[in-house]
């Protein structure tokens, strides 16, 4: 169904809205958070409605449409087989061209941890920032996604894309990075996201200057651990921590949290 929408042309929004669901009913999703394309909730299942070619795209709307098509498809799976002897870059590029390709086409940022160690290999997580272009995300524009693959046999991974929203302007991805935040033996995913705001303030000759200022926030995700029938899930960290606003390092995340222990429940008397 999903090819036969590529092939006679994007249909109107009410059209590719009632058959999204079946397209895309394969794409893993953490059933404990809340309903997916909820303003709330940060793990995705891409939403089509209105998605369509830039009029500057026409020359090359033959590889952008493949390249959306092919991502689609890997998302719709939830899984992706990576080839022998095939370097992370190739894979990545191959199963995700949509987003890879314009988050860092070299590899170079492609984060690659046991963040759950397992007998095939380290997760791999990327970023890419959703401010136009090749991306067919255009339900989270301003934010920037999160893809994560989970090696659950030899060469295969359970691909999920998690979406963190706008801060306001254009937000990135600063750092990617793990600490047992809990304190329960198991390391939860750290998230350092970055966004330059238009701020102003008076100067000393009375008259409201205006400048760009940079913040920063930190989301935590925990790891669900699977079962035998299940796929990797991700959740987060609903826990306040205002201690963690406007840190601009993981090294200085790292410390505050130090400093902040979870607190111990206290047990029955």
């Amino acid at each position: 169904m999903l090819a036969a929408l590529f092939r006679s042309g994007f249909p109107a929004a009410s059209s590719l809205a009632a058959v999204v669901g079946l397209a895309l009913a394969g794409v893993p999703i953490n059933s404990a958070a809340q309903p997916p394309n909820s303003p709330k909730s940060p793990v995705c299942v891409p939403c089509l409605s209105g998605v369509g070619l830039n009029e500057y795209e026409a020359a090359d709307r033959p590889a952008v449409a493949a390249s959306r098509r092919r991502e689609l498809e890997t998302l719709r799976l939830g899984t992706a087989r990576r080839r022998p002897n095939e370097t992370v870059a190739v894979f990545l590029q191959r199963v995700l061209p949509a987003s890879y390709s314009n988050a860092y086409g070299d590899g170079a940022k492609v984060v690659q941890y046991p963040w759950h160690p397992g007998p095939f290999g380290p997760q791999l997580f990327f970023s890419v920032a959703c401010n136009g272009g090749d991306k067919w995300d255009i339900e989270n524009n301003g934010g920037s996604d999160l893809f994560i693959l989970d090696p659950l046999q030899p060469d295969t991974y359970a691909v999920q894309l998690l979406r963190l929203g706008t801060m306001g302007d254009l937000t990135t991805v600063a750092a990617l990075f793990f600490a047992d935040v809990n304190q329960d033996g198991q390391k939860e995913l750290l998230v350092l996201k970055k966004v330059s705001l238009k701020e102003s303030d008076i100067g000393e000759d009375g008259e409201r200057e205006f400048f760009h200022a940079d913040h920063y926030t930190t989301t935590i995700f925990r790891y669900r651990a699977q079962t035998a029938a299940s796929r990797p899930r991700y959740e987060p960290d609903p826990t306040p921590r205002p201690y963690l606003e406007d840190l601009a390092t993981a090294a200085e995340v790292r410390r505050a949290l130090a400093y902040h222990p979870p607190k111990r429940k206290s047990g029955p008397r």
